[in-house]
């Protein structure tokens, strides 16, 4: 027999007020990184900036454009200029050198088109003598060497081409590239 038979059961009463606010609880973890949005419209192209000055205080392209035999340990006549008559530099036609008339630190650039000369090296000469790891060594009878060497050279001192160890036939056409370019001063 239950007990609960016999209890009255009446209406429910009214709700009662409300209570006070509770305590806040501890902070959740942080959600996920949300889709990144769209990239915004490119900007207006800025002003074209003002015209520099170049003034190359030595500059200088010189070339040998006949085929010629060069014997082993010689150096390269040079025949002219190219493109625009040397600045700063002194050159004599047929001469195998270039000379700087002011002390600075220059960028030789030189290049060398070969038909016959497998093993010979191709050197950049500073003053007579070879450029410590200038050599462009010829692995084929044919083909073109390049190399590029930044040199601090005193007023009167003169850069060339040279070939070592074997003789060479040179290309027709601009066989000999040398190109001298004053870069900056002596700091």
């Amino acid at each position: 027999m239950s007990l609960l038979r016999n209890i009255p059961c009446g209406c429910p009463g009214p709700v009662g007020s409300m209570g006070s606010q509770g305590l806040m609880g501890a902070v959740g973890p942080t959600g996920s990184t949300g889709a990144a949005g769209a990239v915004g419209p490119m900007g207006s192209m800025g002003a074209v900036g003002a015209i520099g000055t170049a003034d190359l205080a030595a500059y200088g392209c010189f070339i040998s454009h006949s085929p010629r035999f060069v014997p082993a340990d010689s150096a390269i006549i040079l025949d002219s200029t190219l493109r625009a008559p040397p600045r700063g530099l002194g050159f004599v036609p047929g001469s195998s050198s270039v000379s700087v008339n002011e002390p600075g630190i220059y960028r030789i650039d030189y290049r060398v088109n070969i038909t016959a000369g497998i093993g010979a090296a191709v050197v950049l000469l500073a003053d007579g003598t070879v450029v410590e790891d200038s050599a462009l060594f010829m692995l084929s009878d044919i083909g073109q060497r390049s190399g590029v060497a930044e040199l601090a050279l005193c007023a009167g001192s003169t850069v060339g081409i040279g070939i070592c160890g074997f003789p060479v036939l040179l290309s027709g056409g601009s066989s000999v590239f040398l190109e001298v370019t004053k870069i900056s001063q002596f700091v």
